[in-house]
């Protein structure tokens, strides 16, 4: 039972080091936050599109689409800037 701990608190601790982050101002922020809100422009920008396009009245589940496609957007980010 103890190398069962041992194994699993050892997998657990092979992703950690140091979290990526911006210094703005003096003040280190999470990047994740940053491409977070930077996600939020760029759905709220594609939501203006699909609007003027007529394309969002056809949207059966617009808080999950548009929920779906922040994260998509925050995650295709973060794995394009910092990628190994």
């Amino acid at each position: 039972m103890r190398i069962l701990f041992l194994t699993l608190g050892s997998l657990l601790l092979v992703g950690c080091q140091r979290a990526p982050s911006f210094s703005i101002g003096g003040a280190y922020f999470p990047a994740w936050l940053l491409f977070a809100l930077a996600a939020v422009v760029v759905t709220l920008l594609l939501r203006w599109v699909l609007i003027r396009l007529g394309i969002d009245d056809l949207l059966r589940f617009k808080p999950v689409v548009y929920s779906a496609l922040m994260m998509i957007f925050c995650l295709a980010a973060l794995s394009i800037f910092f990628a190994r």
